[in-house]
């Protein structure tokens, strides 16, 4: 348990993640425990071996009494594998004619979450699915909320909570009439969200304030929730309203080519990174 370990090891926390503890150890070795949950009574469930020098594969087999094994993932995007000491719950994750000083000590029943998707016999390669082949890179929101505030301190006179009013519904309608768009789109129903906010600062003598707009998109895409945001001022007073009004549209267009940019970009991993992402499994389970 967490607790029996920290009884007879130094230790302190570890990077990996918040569910482990790094063991102070000598001798070109950094050892992890990752644990099934937090405090005391949180149980190991699996080391991580970080060592200095790739390790004689021979001596380990002598060692653990085990011949290492190698297994093909049966979908792969690279040439990675797995090698295993199947008796003794040791594994890495292996590229061939590369050195691995990473290794991983779980239980052996554990072992077989590992070996699940994998098979003794080579597999071929496959290309990384893109869940986004057929999407036509548009982002859509159902939701737009627009919030004007203008400070009441030392206030123009003709300038009133009307003023916000207006500047809203003229904003927000320029949100909902972009419906045939490129790349950004208002669709009734649709979970992406449009936030605008205008903010007034004091009033001076001259009848002019400092104003700021912070404008923020967020979109479903076939590769996950993305969001933008762009922020902006200007010093305004006469013509208020206009003023905000054009304040907004220029957070508007800057935010619209700045996502435009970002779902045009957007894709699969690289055979590297799905092969990375899948030995992030043992921090994960």
């Amino acid at each position: 348990t967490d607790a029996e370990l920290k009884a007879k090891w130094a230790t302190r926390k570890s990077p990996l993640r918040p569910e482990a503890i790094r063991l102070e150890a000598q001798g070109g070795v950094v050892i992890d425990v990752l644990l099934d949950g937090r405090g005391g009574e949180a149980k190991a469930q699996g080391i991580r071996l970080a060592l200095t020098s790739p390790p004689d594969l021979r001596r380990m087999g002598i060692l653990y009494g085990d011949e290492p094994e190698v297994r093909y993932f049966k979908t792969r995007y690279e040439g990675k594998q797995l090698l295993v000491f199947p008796k003794s719950g040791v594994f890495c994750y292996h590229a061939p004619g590369e050195d691995t000083t990473i290794w991983f000590l779980v239980r052996t029943d554990r072992l077989q979450d590992e070996l699940e998707d994998t098979s003794t016999k080579p597999t071929a390669l496959s290309p990384v699915p893109d869940p986004g082949a057929g999407w036509d890179r548009v982002g859509r929101y159902g939701f737009t909320d627009v919030d004007v505030s203008i400070s009441g301190n030392n206030r123009p006179r003709g300038i009133s909570r009307l003023t916000e009013d207006r500047v809203e519904w003229r904003l927000d309608d320029a949100l909902r009439s972009f419906g045939e768009r490129n790349r950004v789109r208002y669709e009734p129903g649709e979970s992406g969200r449009y936030d605008i906010e205008i903010n007034g600062g004091k009033w001076d003598s001259r009848g002019t304030a400092d104003f700021s707009v912070s404008a923020s998109l967020s979109v479903d895409t076939p590769y996950g929730r993305v969001t933008e945001s762009v922020y902006d001022s200007e010093r305004c007073g006469g013509s208020l309203e206009s003023r905000l009004v054009n304040l907004g549209y220029g957070a508007i267009y800057e935010l619209e080519r700045k996502m435009a940019r970002r779902l045009a970009n957007l894709g699969p991993p690289s055979p590297t990174e799905a092969e990375e992402a899948r030995t992030q499994a043992p921090y994960t389970r």
